[in-house]
């Protein structure tokens, strides 16, 4: 495996999947970020078995494979290198990457890619819910106070997402199923096309890393 890409694009790749590395865990796996090639670009994958992230990063990709790597050094590493081009190099039979950057140059030491929890795909055919990244911020700031913290009754924790063919990109106003609003529900009365629930800390991510582009929602 080798590669090469901006700095500035794999420190915003780095920063979007860390989310989902979990801050403590038995499996000394999930501390690592999976690195793969794939279809001419970088994909970097992230889990912590409840959310999987994966994000793609332009690269010039010379030699096909993959590797897991420590998500905190790797960060930290490239973070603290000059604005320019990175390298990447899986050393031959080893977990061993040679990351370069300017000046600078270290070897990072890996686990087996094999190891790395697999992260289901959501089927190609499935219709996303399309919905403008700035309107999807609003939405979410506007229920997720209003979910549980009470880990013992896991159905309050979450917001319920709705959408139906005249409201393709709506949902409910209450996030606790007992909040009834003196007006109706504009989809309580049309066949939903899609209704699934997600759980607030989840929303709140994607809330905080929205960039200005349209997000699509997948139920899986």
């Amino acid at each position: 495996m080798k590669f090469t890409c901006t700095k500035r694009d794999l420190s915003h790749g780095l920063s979007i999947v860390g989310h989902a590395v979990p801050s403590r865990s038995t499996l000394p796996i999930l501390a690592n970020i999976l690195f793969a090639t794939d279809h001419g670009r970088l994909k970097l994958t992230a889990t912590d078995l409840e959310i999987g992230i994966n994000c793609w990063v332009d690269a010039e990709i010379s030699e096909e494979g993959s590797v897991t790597l420590p998500a905190k050094l790797m960060t930290e590493f490239v973070n603290s290198l000059p604005q320019g081009s990175v390298e990447l190099t899986l050393l031959e039979e080893s977990h061993t990457v040679n990351v370069k950057g300017g000046p600078s140059s270290a070897n990072i030491r890996g686990m087996d890619p094999e190891e790395f929890p697999r992260i289901d795909s959501v089927e190609e055919d499935t219709t996303p819910i399309q919905i403008g990244a700035t309107l999807l911020k609003e939405v979410i700031g506007q229920v997720t106070f209003a979910a549980s913290d009470d880990i013992s009754r896991p159905a309050l924790t979450g917001v319920m997402l709705q959408a139906s063919e005249e409201h393709p990109a709506g949902g409910g106003r209450g996030a606790d199923p007992r909040h009834h609003e003196s007006k109706p529900d504009p989809l309580s009365h049309r066949e939903h096309r899609s209704a699934f629930e997600i759980d607030r800390g989840y929303l709140s991510q994607l809330r905080a890393n929205h960039s200005q582009r349209t997000h699509d929602l997948r139920r899986d």
